[in-house]
């Protein structure tokens, strides 16, 4: 319900739903056939082809699959190179190689005796077809290595970002997070903060595990399933990097020292920080503070940092450009493009562009019941990428009455930042079923005549009324006063740069725009992110 709440406001409410939504914040199966074919020691071998097995002076080597899928034994002669076979499959397990005597096998060894080789496994399988929010999507799966934070931090690791993307999504404020961390062998993974946020606030879990010689924290910002905190987004602020995650990130941050000084440690630590659209703006802040750190929680290079679809919260002059930070980017999803550059807004760290012109394809052959609308080019629009940049542009290039421009941060927050605020946080604390009942009222109204709907964003005294109407029936508190207030500028903004978007009310331009909304969609990430290649 409430992705339909958004795409109502988007459609009819277009300058406060544009407001709002700005903010809002496998690989091919190894195989080692391919260029593992090696001529004999001897030089038999003809070009192109395997030498002659001669039984009579051959070993055999024999796969012990180790519960995984059967491999068959193979004769080689003596002295000669054997190649590898494919890789054998278990369920729940990635394949680690073949091992003789405890030691990983070299397929370059002459072979001198008949061996057995055994498969090593390694890995839990990750089921996310109940984190990403889609009932039909149940093959969302990837493998959990603890191998991952082996390799250096500032090289990109698919496998380490599908761990990632996972442990951000799951992270929606409840026990979903901590039973995410619990079920791949992580230690005290805990939700915080317990009491209910507000607006200034932040979810955001921590879970350890001791590996080898040093111990991983892995932090993960709430990126899903917001309440009142959404609002933070809105809190830009006049100067200095984005106000609300700035607040938002300290939070994290001091309960990431908190937590550290109570394990009391004498180790190493490894920090893996992720976060998923507003946890992902809100996990970069963070990444760029610990690198910044004076008085280290632990080295530079032990920081691994992934995060997703992140809006921009860091001042362009501060947003240094580490090699171990990493933003996965779908650039067809606006939330990528907020804050707007133009305002001064970056990211630190290096970003990773996952879009796929495919992505119809994509989505169809991960699961054939998932459809975006379709994208309808036009004389302005010839590819779906261009709309959010579109979008922007115009809202921001509007200048013709001084109380309603966007043209810079400062205009924002002197005419927008404390309505969008306000707003947020009325439909957020609203009661499911009075929200429900407005949702309801504007699709019925929509689909029966766009313009009904026209006619109640007109004026700040109709949008009011309408508004006021069911907060009455419902005994909803309100002060009418700051309600009124609200209802002016939502209108005033519609009527100055939201003006052109109502276009966006009727077909192709609404399909449009819903496409863009779904392309926020954790599915999209996902289906992309697995066919992601560099």
């Amino acid at each position: 319900m409430k992705n339909k709440f958004i795409k109502i406001l988007l459609s009819c409410f277009s300058a406060l739903t544009i407001g709002t939504l700005l903010v809002s914040c496998g690989n091919e199966e190894n195989s080692n056939d391919k260029g593992n074919e090696n001529p004999p020691i001897d030089d038999k071998e003809s070009k192109g082809q395997e030498p002659p097995v001669d039984p009579a002076s051959s070993y055999t080597i024999r796969f012990d699959s180790d519960g995984g899928s059967d491999v068959k034994s193979i004769s080689v002669n003596k002295n000669t190179r054997a190649t590898a076979p494919a890789d054998p499959k278990k369920d729940g397990k990635a394949f680690a190689g073949w091992y003789l005597n405890d030691q990983l096998f070299n397929f370059d060894t002459p072979i001198t005796d008949n061996i057995t080789l055994k498969a090593k496994w390694e890995g839990t399988s990750v089921s996310l077809g109940g984190i990403i929010g889609n009932s039909t999507s149940n093959n969302a799966t990837f493998i959990y290595r603890d191998s991952y934070f082996e390799n250096a931090s500032n090289v990109f690791n698919k496998d380490l970002a599908m761990f990632m993307f996972g442990a951000s999504i799951s992270n929606d404020g409840t026990d979903k997070s901590s039973t995410y961390f619990t079920d791949l062998g992580f230690e005290k993974a805990t939700v915080y903060p317990k009491a209910k946020a507000d607006y200034q606030c932040i979810y955001y879990t921590i879970a350890e595990k001791n590996i080898t010689d040093y111990k991983l924290i892995v932090v993960s910002v709430r990126g899903v399933g917001y309440g009142a905190e959404w609002s933070g987004n809105f809190e830009v602020g006049n100067a200095n990097n984005h106000t609300g995650f700035t607040k938002a990130k300290e939070i994290v941050l001091n309960g990431l020292k908190n937590y550290i000084s109570s394990i009391n440690y004498a180790g190493n630590y490894k920090i893996a920080l992720t976060g998923y659209s507003r946890g992902g703006a809100v996990a970069n802040v963070l990444a760029d503070s610990l690198l910044k750190m004076e008085d280290k929680l632990t080295a530079n290079e032990n920081v691994y940092a992934y995060t997703f679809n992140t809006p921009k919260g860091l001042l362009k002059e501060n947003a240094v450009a580490y090699d171990n930070v990493f933003n996965i980017i779908n650039e067809a999803d606006i939330i990528s493009l907020i804050a707007p550059e133009e305002y001064g807004f970056a990211r630190c760290g290096k970003d990773i562009n996952i879009y796929n012109e495919k992505i119809d394809d994509l989505i169809h052959a991960y699961n054939n019941k998932l459809q975006l609308p379709a994208f309808t080019a036009s004389e302005t629009l010839s590819d779906e990428r261009g709309l959010n940049k579109f979008i922007l542009k115009s809202l921001i290039g509007y200048s013709y009455s001084s109380e309603y421009v966007l043209s810079t941060r400062n205009d924002y927050y002197n005419n927008y930042q404390d309505t969008l605020i306000y707003v947020c946080n009325l439909f957020f604390n609203l009661p499911s079923e009075t929200l429900n009942k407005i949702v309801a009222d504007i699709m019925g109204k929509a689909k029966k005549d766009v313009f009904s709907v026209i006619t109640i964003i007109s004026s700040g005294d109709s949008l009011y009324n309408y508004i006021k109407g069911f907060f009455d029936e419902d005994n909803i508190q309100y002060v009418e006063a700051e309600l009124l207030n609200a209802a002016n500028k939502v209108v005033g903004f519609i009527q100055g740069p939201g003006t052109y978007l109502l276009a966006f009310a009727i077909e192709p331009n609404r399909s449009n725009l819903i496409r863009m909304i779904d392309m926020h969609f954790a599915v999209v990430d996902y289906v992309l992110l697995s066919n992601y290649s560099e």
